[in-house]
Formats: structure tokens, C-alpha cells, sequence
């Protein structure tokens, strides 16, 4: 077929397609080996037939057990499918599952090697596969890898050093990745690496190339939060193998950047410079730019590493800043290969940097000048402010420059690159930064946000900004992520835009570090706008929280500040324990007297929703008498008040009076009706009034029967009303949880149904006289990965306890049956089984056939019973 189509004649074309829709047709019947083989060969032969590899991504979904060795295989050439144009991320999150499932009988468990190439391709589809999700069969993974190494011995000494290679490396592209094992693992490796290096390595010992131990370094200072100072022996060690190899003169431009990053962070680690290195990796990066060889990206990124070294090190390598300005005029002049954004990035980087106070920049800016202008998008936004600096030759406030003849030059005389080991800083890094150098990035991003543009066009500026963020000083970060964050919510789908929630992510990781320094209100600020977007910067909000409390505690903090803390971290679902001392503060009798009734409303509702209070009934009953003194029957509460009080009466399954009862009911009976209310408010009110008729106590229970007439026949219309059954909070992980569990049903033909109970929401399944509770991680509050810390949400402890209470107690579905006639209609169900997914996730498929009470076999397939 591949042959047929090179010989561009029609009979060819139709011989083509006529063999690759059978081969289409054939896909299905395929095994797991051959299967493999196949999406391997349409790779190697680059075949972007597009109903050949729809029907190999449909095929593996579609397979419930996949080999786990050939789910190794299919899961590198899938996501190596994208450079032919083809994408199915369900497939790659089916085959990420495949590798963490229960073992079957005779199937061969992954070995070392196997795990290795498995999690290579994992760290790679962190915008594929859900961050959660991905995270736990990355744990599970790592987990049984390093079991294998213990058993082989300590610190890897029978481990294969391609192994290590491949997994420190693959590691590196997984920002923020965690695990109780890479801090022991990092330093295990270290030792065996140091040990490979030194002249008097034990003879049987793998031989290891320079190169690759080289990267093992690069490898080991990402991965530690310190860089290379925890490793000073391993660094020395490394720095005097390659200052006597000649390895280095043949370095690629990557490596060659990988290596000024292992240089730079040297001079940290061991309190000075290597000259004789640095010198000659300038070199062989000047060597590669004038043979041009070295690709726009590395060059962008190796110039931000050696800014970082100040404008010392450009005036020390005039080459390498000739060389530079040469391939910029090259880069500018081809149009055809390097787009506008392309372009703009890297003048940034020339022109906002220490390298603009290099000589041979302001020598040859303006030949560079001359190329940009004779570009015909010189005229486009990004690329204005580059080209007024380039025609100025303006050098801006720099570290480690100044004007030569001033007190500061004079004074940095010989102490820019002092190093202060213990702080990890440079006296150059000390002084002011200069002005933004992606400051056009953020606004650009922030305009294509606004207008709603593409993703690819809001994902092709966020790449551009994050490949010069590392340059932005403190409160150019606070600006930035101010930016970013006012103008993301324009953006229908932030995760569909990985670049972008990247930029948020490491601009909320920059900020958090210098919480201590910014104004209370500024921090709130940022709170309520991660909050608003739903992203829970955990590390931002932890941070930003312990230094609210210690404003709260020298200095205090009205409720009009604390409440707005307290409502994000409902918003995006995290409770941390200090939040209870917030709660605390406002709690006293003097704080709640000086509230306006709108604050008690709000103070009850968030601190219901966090389960915050120690005495719900008491705490409940209080804020609600202190909130109906300041009413009357001419002076009723708005109807979002009554609904927030409602829905923390439910939430804390407190039992009112029935005289605060009276009231708020009869304000809604009077001034509003089920036509008036949204779908949320309606949602709430009917779980109320359920759990009321649902209390365990019998005078509780009947007090809807004692309201006035009004009330019940508002009562009632509500009930029957047409309208959203109750909100429950719905994830892509919660989501496939459950049809995982619902397929195991089925695989074992188990009785199974999910039950629809109307305004009561839904019963997630029913196995014979037996209801299951299917808790995904939406109904915790986060974050957690581990099954022992898991605190679910007052939500969905309510839901849990109304169902139980709906579908098992007779008199419970009598009284409801007044209001919700259709309640006759529900099943009985004597017991009730919770389950979590991260409980699912650990258990084999014995424990989840236990889990379920499935007995070997049954019937019936999935049905919904309407309610």
C-alpha cells in the first residue's frame, strides 16, 4: 500500500486505500502482540492513515485486559502518534490504567526494564491523562521498579545504568512531581554515580560514558529543589572528569545547555567559578552557532541560563556574543522558517538582558535592527518594544551591570559573581532586576484570553512566556500572575490549555514564595482569583494562609477580610487544619456582634460547608437566632439569604425550631415562587425539605406537616416542580471510576442499576437489595492520594446519610410521599456499602469482587430506574 501510494498514479492511490481499509477492518480481530507490532510499523514507516490508527485507538479502548507488557508497547507508539497527526487521549489514560490493574492468571508481571519504558512514556502525558489519575499509576509504578532494585541490592549497584539514565531523565519533564521515595532514591543514585566516576571504580563495575554520566548530574540538580548543593562531592568529581575529557568539544547545542545549567548551579554548590569549563563550553556553543547547528529554542534557553552569571561572563566570551548576534541577523532574515512569536522571543531575550550590555550587541544591533525591519510582521505588537530597544540601544537597569564609571560598577568590582553558598545567590542577584522581560508576553496572553482566541493561539504565547519566566523578578511575578489571572476566566476550559495552567502554576509557585512580603489584601485578592477559576494552587493557598494568620495575630483582620478566605478555600474544595483558627477568631461573641446580618449569613455557610464548627447544633442555632433578631415581617431576608441558611441547616444536619422554621418558609411561600428561583436555589430547597422529613426524630421530622397551608403548598409545588435534581460535584476521574465499576457489573453479569430518585439526586448503583456509594476525589476536599487521609465533604456525607434514610425507613418515604407522590415508585434497600476510588484503585480483582459482594455469576444488564 505504502508503495502503491509513492507512485502518485490513481490506480496506486485506490490499490493504497482498498489494502489500508481492510487492514482498517482487520484491527479489532488483531491480539495485543500483534496489535503492538502493527501501530509500531505504521510509525517506523510514518503512515498517518487516518481509519487505520482510529480503528487501533478505538481497539484498545474497547479491551477491558490488555497484556500488561504490550500495553507498554502500545502506550510509546500511541503517544508517539501525535507527530502523524493523530491524538486519542482516552486510549493513552485506558492504557495508563492497564499497567496498574489486577494481574491475570498466567500474565507475565512487568520487569524492570519494562517498568522503566512504561514510565518513560507516562511522564510524558501529563496534558493527556488526568493529574490525578496519572499521579497514582506513576506512585504504583515507581513503587514496584524501586521494590525490584532493593532486592538487587543498595543504592542500585546491580541497577543498569541506562535504567537510571532513562528514569532520571524522563523525571525531569514531570514539574512538581512527588513521591515519599525520591528524596532516598536521588541521593542512592548520587552515590552510585560518584562511585562510577572516580579513577578507582571497582573492576565489574558498568562502564558508564562521560556523556551519559554527565547527564545524570544535569538529571539529579532538576530533580533537587537545592540543585547540585546537596551533592558537592558528586559535583567535584563530575567537574574534574570532564575538564581532562575531550568529550565536551563534541557536545550537541542540548547538551551544551545542559551542561552551562550544571555549571551555574556549580558555582553555588562549591563557592566558585570553573573558568577553564565555562570557557570552553562558550566555545563549543560559538563553534555550533556559526556552523549553524544550534536550533532558536536551546539558544533562547542557554542565553537565560548565563544571564543569570550577569553581564561579567558576555564581556569574558566575546565570541560566543558575536556568535550569538550573527545566528539572531540569520534567525530574524528567514522569515519562512522562524514565525513572529518565535522571533519575538528571542529579542526579548537579547534586548531585556544582561547580553544588552555586551559590546558586541551594541556593535551589531543594528545590522540585527536592519533584518527585523525588512520582515514583512515587523510591525505586529510583540515585536515593537524589542525594536525600540534595538534602535535606542537603551540598556536597561541589569544585574550584574552598570554604567561604567558609576559608584555601583565601582563597587562591583570584583564582587559580581560572589557567591554566598548558604543562600544560593549572587551579589549581582541581590540588587533590583530589571524591567519585565516577558512583560509584552503577559499582556499579549492576557489579550488573546480576553478576546477568546483559539487555544493554540493562547497555548503558543503561554509556551513563549514560560520560556522566560525563570527571568522574572518577585513583584514582576505578583504583576504577571495578576494578569494571567484577571484574564483567564475568559477561557471556556483552562485544562484544555496545559501550557496555561503551567504559567498559573509557576507563577502561583513564585508568588507563594514571597507570601510573607505582600499586603494581606493583595493575598486575598489572589485567593479569590485562583478560587474563581476553580484551581487549587495548594502550595499558593497554604502558603498564602499561614501568613494571613500571622497578620490576623500581631496586627488582626476585620470578617469583611476573612470571610473572602475562607469562601476560596470552599471554592476549590481544600480544608487545611489552620483554617479552624480563622474560624476560631471570628466565633467570639465580640466579632459576631459587630457583623452586618449579610456577614452572619456568609460566616454560616462557608464555615458549614468546611465542617468547620465544634458544636454544629449549638453553633447553627445561635448564628441563626442572631440573624432573624435583625428581621421583621416587613424586613424579610432576600431570597439567596434564606437559601444559604437552608443549605447550612443541611449541611450540619441541624434540627431548627419551629418557629425560625416558620419564618424563613413563610418569607418564601409569601414573595417567591418555584418560577422565581434558579435551578440551584430549587436544588437546595427540595434537599432540605427531604432531609426534614428524613430526621430520625419524629417531631422533628413531621414539622413541614405543622406549617401554615401557604407553606405546604409551596412545599409541595417545589417538589413536583420540573427542575435540576440536586448539583453533585463530577469529575473525569470520578466519572471513569464509576463506569469501572458499573463494566466489572457487567463483566460479571451482576443484577446492577443506578437509581434515580428525583429531587433526591441519584444512588450511584444498586446490586440487588444492596446500595453502593461511589465516592470519587470530587467529593473529598483535597488534596490527598493517600486512601488513610481522605475527609470527605459535608456534601456528600449528606447526600450519603439522605439516601440511606429515602430508600430504607418506611416512615421516611411515607412523609415524603405527601410532598413527592412519585416516592412510591423508589426501591427498598436494606444496606448500603461506601466505596472510594482510590480504594478501587489499590484493590486486585478479588478484593473488587469482594467489594462489590459479586458472586461468580448473575444477569441483567444496566438500567435506570426513573424516579
Amino acid at each position: 500500500a505504502i508503495g502503491a501510494r509513492k507512485l502518485r498514479v490513481e490506480q496506486g492511490q485506490m490499490l493504497a486505500s482498498t489494502v489500508f481499509s481492510i487492514l482498517a477492518a482487520t484491527v479489532p480481530r488483531l491480539d495485543d502482540s500483534a496489535l503492538a507490532h502493527l501501530s509500531f510499523q505504521m510509525l517506523t514507516q510514518r503512515v498517518g492513515e487516518s481509519s487505520v490508527w482510529k480503528a487501533i485507538f478505538e481497539t484498545v479502548e474497547g479491551r477491558s485486559h490488555i497484556d500488561k507488557n504490550e500495553a507498554v508497547r502500545l502506550l510509546n507508539n500511541l503517544r508517539q502518534a501525535r507527530i502523524l497527526g493523530h491524538r486519542h487521549d482516552q486510549a493513552l489514560a485506558h492504557l495508563a490504567q492497564q499497567l496498574v490493574r489486577p494481574s491475570q492468571a498466567n500474565e507475565s508481571p512487568l520487569d524492570s526494564e519494562r517498568l522503566v519504558q512504561a514510565l518513560a512514556s507516562l511522564t510524558r502525558l501529563q496534558s493527556h491523562v488526568e493529574p490525578e489519575a496519572l499521579q497514582l499509576v506513576l506512585h504504583k509504578l515507581l513503587d514496584q521498579w524501586l521494590d525490584i532494585q532493593a532486592q538487587l541490592g543498595t543504592d542500585f549497584e546491580k541497577t543498569p545504568a541506562s535504567q537510571l539514565l532513562s528514569l532520571f531523565v524522563s523525571f525531569t519533564s514531570m514539574r512538581g512531581y512527588t513521591h515519599h521515595n525520591m528524596r532516598p532514591m536521588l541521593v542512592g543514585a548520587s552515590r552510585w554515580l560518584e562511585k562510577r566516576l572516580r579513577p578507582t571504580t571497582t573492576p565489574g563495575d558498568d562502564p558508564l560514558p562521560l556523556e551519559e554520566a554527565f547527564i545524570m548530574v544535569w538529571a539529579l540538580q532538576e530533580l533537587t529543589p537545592t540543585g547540585l548543593k546537596d551533592y558537592t562531592s558528586l559535583t567535584q568529581v563530575a567537574l574534574a572528569r570532564l575538564r581532562v575529557s575531550s568529550d565536551l568539544e563534541n557536545f550537541s547545542p542540548l547538551r551544551l545547555k545542559q551542561l552551562s545549567e550544571v555549571l551555574l548551579s556549580a558555582r553555588h554548590a562549591l563557592g566558585k567559578e570553573d573558568t577553564d569549563l565555562e570557557d570552553r563550553t562558550a566555545d563549543s556553543l560559538a563553534k555550533h552557532l556559526v556552523d549553524g547547528k544550534c536550533p532558536l529554542d536551546v539558544l533562547i534557553r542557554t542565553m537565560a541560563v548565563w544571564n543569570q552569571a550577569g553581564s561579567k561572563f558576555w564581556n569574558n566570551h566575546t565570541n560566543l556574543a558575536e556568535a550569538i548576534m550573527h545566528r539572531a541577523t540569520n534567525f530574524a532574515e528567514d522569515s519562512e522558517k522562524v514565525s513572529m512569536a518565535e522571533l519575538a522571543s528571542l529579542l526579548e531575550t537579547l534586548t531585556k538582558s544582561c547580553f544588552a550590555a555586551s559590546e558586541r550587541y551594541q556593535a551589531q544591533r543594528g545590522t540585527l535592527l536592519k533584518a527585523v525591519l525588512s520582515r514583512t510582521d515587523s510591525n505586529n505588537n510583540l515585536l515593537a518594544r524589542s525594536i525600540s530597544l534595538l534602535e535606542s540601544g537603551e540598556i536597561p537597569v541589569l544585574p550584574g551591570y552598570y554604567p561604567p564609571g558609576s559608584e555601583e560598577a565601582e563597587a562591583d568590582d570584583g564582587a559580581e559573581s560572589e557567591v554566598h553558598p548558604e543562600k544560593g545567590e549572587t551579589a549581582a542577584d541581590r540588587r533590583s532586576g530589571p524591567p519585565l522581560p516577558a512583560g509584552e508576553l503577559v499582556l499579549e496572553l492576557g489579550k488573546l484570553c480576553r478576546e477568546k482566541a483559539t487555544n493554540g493561539e493562547i497555548a503558543g504565547v503561554a509556551q513563549l512566556l514560560l520560556s522566560n519566566i525563570d527571568q522574572l523578578k518577585p513583584e514582576q511575578a505578583r504583576a504577571a500572575l495578576e494578569v494571567v489571572l484577571a484574564s483567564s476566566r475568559h477561557v471556556r476550559q483552562i485544562d484544555a490549555v496545559p501550557s496555561l495552567s503551567e504559567v498559573l502554576e509557576r507563577l502561583g509557585d513564585m508568588v507563594a514564595m514571597q507570601a510573607a512580603t505582600l499586603p494581606p489584601l493583595v493575598l486575598i485578592d489572589l485567593l479569590n482569583k485562583f478560587a474563581e477559576l476553580r484551581q487549587p494552587h495548594f502550595f499558593f493557598f497554604e502558603r498564602a494562609l499561614a501568613v494571613l494568620l500571622t497578620q490576623h495575630s500581631t496586627q488582626g483582620m476585620t470578617a469583611g477580610q476573612v470571610l473572602p478566605i475562607l469562601e476560596a478555600f470552599v471554592t476549590t474544595r481544600l480544608n487545611l487544619p489552620q483554617l479552624s483558627q480563622l474560624v476560631l477568631k471570628l466565633r467570639t461573641s465580640t466579632e459576631l456582634d459587630r457583623m452586618p446580618t449579610m456577614q452572619l449569613i456568609q460566616f454560616l455557610g462557608v464555615t458549614t460547608s468546611l465542617d468547620a464548627l465544634e458544636r454544629p447544633q449549638q453553633d447553627v442555632q445561635e448564628l441563626v437566632t442572631r440573624i432573624l433578631a435583625e428581621t421583621s415581617d416587613n424586613k424579610a431576608l432576600p431570597v439567596e439569604g434564606i437559601a444559604t441558611i437552608l443549605s447550612s441547616v443541611y449541611l450540619s444536619g441541624v434540627t431548627l425550631p419551629d418557629s425560625d422554621l416558620r419564618r424563613l418558609l413563610s418569607w418564601l411561600a409569601r414573595d417567591y415562587g418555584a418560577e422565581y428561583l434558579n435551578e440551584a436555589e430549587t436544588a437546595g430547597f427540595r434537599l432540605f425539605f427531604l432531609a426534614q422529613m428524613a430526621k430520625t426524630d419524629r417531631f422533628a421530622s413531621d414539622c413541614l406537616s405543622r406549617m401554615l397551608v401557604d407553606v405546604q403548598r409551596f412545599v409541595r409545588a417545589l417538589m413536583q416542580h420540573e427542575s435540576a435534581t440536586a448539583n453533585v460535584p463530577s469529575s473525569k476521574l470520578g466519572r471513569d471510576f464509576k463506569n469501572e465499576v458499573m463494566n466489572t457489573c457487567l463483566a460479571h453479569k451482576a443484577p446492577c442499576q443506578v437509581v434515580s430518585l428525583g429531587p433526591a439526586g441519584t444512588l450511584d448503583l444498586q446490586i440487588g437489595s444492596t446500595g453502593y456509594f461511589l465516592h470519587g476525589p470530587e467529593t473529598f476536599f483535597g488534596p490527598s492520594v493517600a486512601r488513610t487521609s481522605l475527609r470527605m465533604t459535608p456534601q456528600e456525607q449528606r447526600r450519603c446519610w439522605l439516601l440511606q434514610r429515602l430508600l430504607s425507613d418506611a416512615g421516611t418515604r411515607k412523609r415524603v410521599q405527601d410532598f413527592y407522590p412519585e416516592a412510591k415508585e423508589w426501591p427498598r434497600i436494606k444496606e448500603f456499602r461506601h466505596i472510594s476510588w482510590l480504594t478501587w484503585h489499590w484493590a486486585d480483582d478479588a478484593e473488587r469482587r469482594s467489594l462489590l459482594g459479586l458472586a461468580p455469576t448473575t444477569t441483567t444488564p444496566v438500567r435506570t430506574t426513573a424516579g
